[in-house]
């Protein structure tokens, strides 16, 4: 999962040339523009960062500029975060992002990353749970959780697979558990026949209908 957003820098800033040498704001705007540029083509986050900021002085009115800040400031920490994803810490990765928005709480990327990260660690458990179930009935619902959180990647060959595969798993799970049910009344039926008559009865009737109950059958 990449969390790097993608900003397409497409900014051009009309500078005219003048015979003046030294503090021309269009040719410092020129000279900016150009710096920012080329720290956006480098990967250079906090560069970019500082760069769209002393643009935005001149041009206080940039909507753009003020996008592109804002980018390239969540990009600072993002960037830093995506190696620990890639590896599979995402407790570590969830600290770098805390701590951007600790330091710019209104950061829109930042808290962007965050959500998909929790969604992550929603879906990482609802897998770890599915492939290690307490039962049949936790299966059935980690697979539940499994195909609403999967709607966040629709791309994906992997989730239609694994839900398929243990969706088979749950219902081979759920007719040995009931096969298993099955066989401790039987067991405790001829018990009680020889202990509690009256208990065996009513035993007896729920066996008979266990039994002719198909998921109960004994296979």
């Amino acid at each position: 999962m990449r969390l790097i957003v993608i900003c397409l820098c497409a900014a051009m800033l009309a500078a005219g040339c003048s015979g003046k040498k030294a503090k021309d704001p269009q040719l410092n705007n020129l000279r900016l523009t150009s710096d920012l540029i080329e720290s956006l083509s480098k990967n250079d986050h906090k560069a970019a960062a500082s760069r769209a900021a002393k643009l935005r002085t001149i041009l206080p009115e940039s909507s753009f500029l003020s996008m592109l800040e804002e980018c390239e400031t969540g990009n600072i920490y993002i960037a830093q975060a995506q190696p620990l994803l890639d590896k599979g810490d995402l407790e570590g990765a969830n600290k770098i992002i805390d701590k951007g928005l600790e330091d710019h709480p209104m950061n829109r990327y930042l808290a962007q990353s965050r959500a998909q990260l929790q969604l992550l660690a929603k879906f990482q458990k609802a897998l770890e749970t599915a492939m290690h179930p307490m039962g049949a009935v936790n299966l059935q619902e980690s697979i539940a959780e499994i195909k609403e959180l999967g709607a966040a990647y629709p791309k994906s060959t992997f989730i239609p697979a694994f839900i398929a595969a243990r969706e088979k798993d749950a219902l081979v799970m759920e007719k040995h558990e009931l096969k298993r049910a099955y066989d401790s009344l039987v067991a405790e039926y001829r018990i009680l026949s020889k202990t509690d008559p009256a208990l065996a009865g009513v035993l007896a009737a729920q066996i008979a209908y266990e039994k002719d109950h198909p998921d109960a059958s004994r296979m």
